[in-house]
């Protein structure tokens, strides 16, 4: 019996999942559309293109002090142009959270629709679980895709520059900016699955809407906060009246320190900052 029931759970699973998937890219960030491939389309060209400028416009500053200075003093100097932009993702990934707030759980019209039908609640939950997982895949892969080539082959301009070099940033710009997002969509749905599990569907009904208002405040915050954070991190290493803790321990430096982990730096300061993100 256990052998003829585990391939209809299968194809179960995988339509939940096909389903909840397609439910994520039902928005206003998508053009309204539930096909997953249109839908990826348009978080890609959304999601990607802020990235690939930011590095374009500053690829001739780079060049000039990758030129004068070498390469090693560019990966350094170009910390505040990095967190700068791990910020602006971080702050993304929480917009598209807001945005799909509604989908991230299963809600009480997916109750209804399937409490009707002969499924059991953990193929339900786990197809939800991978649904989630895949989007924020989707999500984090799109945000570090094109930005990481452009980011990688512009920072390794200069003298002592090679492929090698150009690698490694590649791969630590990928790591650190997919892991910056990924952060921010996982916590916004654990702090969602958390307050319904604490508060109950009905209660958490009538506050779903509080706590998106909240999370759209938290993005402005950000937003305000932000530009202070690059010359926090310029400061870094100094340990006078100038260095600024409080912006040192924002999240987006936690990823800057995992960024120049990913690049083999030994500095400890960036290490115990990568440690943080981890």
């Amino acid at each position: 019996m256990r052998t003829g029931r585990l391939p209809a759970r299968a194809l179960q699973f995988t339509a939940l999942t096909r389903t909840f998937l397609a439910r994520f890219f039902d928005n206003e960030i998508t053009g309204g559309t539930n096909d997953v491939l249109q839908g990826f389309f348009w978080v890609v060209t959304i999601l990607s293109v802020p990235g690939a400028l930011i590095a374009v416009m500053l690829s001739v500053h780079w060049g000039v002090l990758g030129t004068v200075y070498g390469v090693a003093v560019l990966r350094y100097a170009s910390q505040p142009d990095k967190v700068l932009y791990l910020g602006l993702v971080m702050i993304g990934s929480a917009l598209v959270s807001a945005i799909v707030w509604t989908s991230l759980l299963v809600d009480r019209q997916d109750a209804l629709i399937l409490g009707t039908l002969p499924l059991r609640a953990s193929t339900v939950a786990a197809a939800k679980l991978s649904a989630l997982l895949v989007y924020v895949g989707l999500i984090a892969g799109s945000m570090a895709g094109t930005s990481s080539v452009l980011w990688g082959f512009f920072l390794a301009s200069g003298r002592g520059a090679t492929f090698g070099w150009a690698f490694h940033g590649i791969v630590a710009h990928f790591v650190a900016t997919a892991a910056a997002s990924a952060f921010v969509l996982l916590a916004v749905a654990a702090v969602e699955g958390l307050a319904l599990s604490i508060l109950g569907p009905r209660i958490f009904a009538r506050v779903s809407i509080a706590l998106q208002a909240g999370l759209v405040v938290l993005v402005g915050a950000a937003m305000l906060v932000l530009p202070r954070i690059p010359s926090a991190v310029a400061n870094l290493y100094s340990h006078g009246a100038s260095r600024q803790n409080w912006l040192l321990n924002t999240p987006p430096v936690w990823f800057l320190g995992l960024y120049e982990w990913a690049f083999g730096t030994m500095d400890p300061d960036l290490k115990q900052l990568a440690v943080r993100a981890g």
